[in-house]
């Protein structure tokens, strides 16, 4: 595969969301999950803009992008995806289950994951956090 681009990094990682969000959910829902989040991040990562939610079943691209987005810096690319992975773990909190961003990182592949660990993006310790969490509300429960 030739040199991964801020768009398709993005793309995949969307990509890998939807198809967590949709198998755990349904179609419907990841659509409206994703949408609404990137809505909602428009405001504070403006080429956000530049990105769409096909919410048609049969279609073969859920994730529409501009090539524009090529020309944010990768850090910046890095940060909306944090948010994004972290917002969408959330609101799936109860139907995605602790193993999401292990899901996300399958879908989306070995060479996206390296590539957004170059945009300073480190998926596993996000993991880590959030079994840490997990773990920190079942003893909770007991008590």
């Amino acid at each position: 595969m030739s040199e991964l681009e801020n768009s398709d990094i993005l793309k995949e990682i969307l990509k890998a969301v939807y198809t967590v969000a949709a198998r755990r959910t349904t179609h419907n829902f990841a659509v409206v999950v994703l949408s609404t989040i990137i809505k909602n991040l428009e405001q504070r990562y403006d080429f956000l803009k530049k990105v769409s939610i096909n919410s048609e079943i049969d279609s073969e691209d859920v994730v529409i992008i501009s090539s524009d987005i090529n020309s944010i810096f990768p850090s910046e690319i890095g940060r909306a995806i944090e948010d994004i992975v972290q917002i969408a773990s959330m609101n799936l909190k109860e139907k995605a289950g602790q193993y999401f961003i292990k899901e996300i990182e399958g879908y989306a592949g070995d060479e996206v994951i390296s590539k957004l660990k170059d945009c300073g993006v480190d998926l596993e310790l996000f993991m880590l956090h959030q079994h840490y969490l997990y773990r920190q509300q079942q003893r909770e429960e007991k008590t």
